[in-house]
């Protein structure tokens, strides 16, 4: 059997610059850089009583106990949107799912955002996220040829749902 030789450094190069997005409510959020990533089919999500709208409730993933979100009924509050995948977000005790109705999108060559758009180039104005809470989990912004994508700080998300855990309904409003 004839073994194929390994990526070249250049070829692996080119992978560091791939980032995965997805989008929400018609925001654009990136998973943060070096942050593992998988996308599953939904599974059956054992909801939990008396716990915010936005918490769904833990899937089973190999054998692991993960907690689902929405992030469009914390968005929208009126969605009841079921989602079609899962995209598990981190490794270890640290990972959450995040339920989209969509494919996440494979994007590379980011550019760090700023106001001054390349020749014949259109920058798409930016749409402010309505919900100043969710305001909280959005870092970085970059561009994607004209699309604004803005990286999603899942782990500041998760401290914001333990919080809410306490007062449920303080999250509803």
């Amino acid at each position: 059997m004839e073994s194929l030789p390994l990526p070249s450094t250049e070829t692996l190069a080119d992978f560091a610059d791939i980032r995965h997005g997805f989008e929400i409510a018609g925001h654009r959020f990136l998973v943060p850089e070096g942050i593992y990533s998988e996308l599953t089919s939904r599974t059956e999500i054992c909801a939990i009583p008396d716990t915010p709208s936005f918490f769904l409730g833990f899937i089973n993933h190999r054998g692991e106990t993960l907690p689902v979100f929405s992030l469009e009924r914390l968005l929208l509050k009126d969605s009841e949107t079921m989602g079609r995948w899962i995209l598990l977000i981190d490794k270890g005790t640290r990972t959450i799912g995040i339920l989209l109705n969509s494919y996440p999108r494979t994007l590379n060559d980011l550019k760090a955002k700023n106001n001054i758009a390349a020749e014949g180039e259109r920058i798409e104005p930016d749409k402010a996220i309505n919900d100043e809470v969710f305001e909280l989990f959005s870092g970085a912004t970059f561009m994607y040829h004209s699309e604004t994508w803005r990286e999603f700080d899942h782990r500041r998300f998760c401290e914001y749902g333990k919080r809410n855990f306490i007062n449920p309904k303080r999250a509803e409003s």
